[in-house]
């Protein structure tokens, strides 16, 4: 089994979504929550001086 790794992410500028919206995604938000095996497109990419931003990405491997 892999062990996947906090410096595993991304980060995210808040431009566009950098991923096609099909793609399953960990984000990271402005205030540190991690959610995981996420629809790309089910999300808001661009950065609103918010917490909910989302600030880093990975994408899932598939299994």
């Amino acid at each position: 089994m892999e062990t996947k790794r906090e410096d595993d992410f991304t980060p995210h500028d808040g431009r566009p979504r950098p991923v096609p919206s099909f793609a399953s995604v960990d984000i990271k938000f402005r205030d540190g929550d991690i959610f995981t095996k996420q629809r790309a497109g089910h999300w808001i990419w661009e950065h609103h001086n918010d917490p909910s931003d989302i600030v880093a990405y990975r994408m899932e491997s598939a299994e």
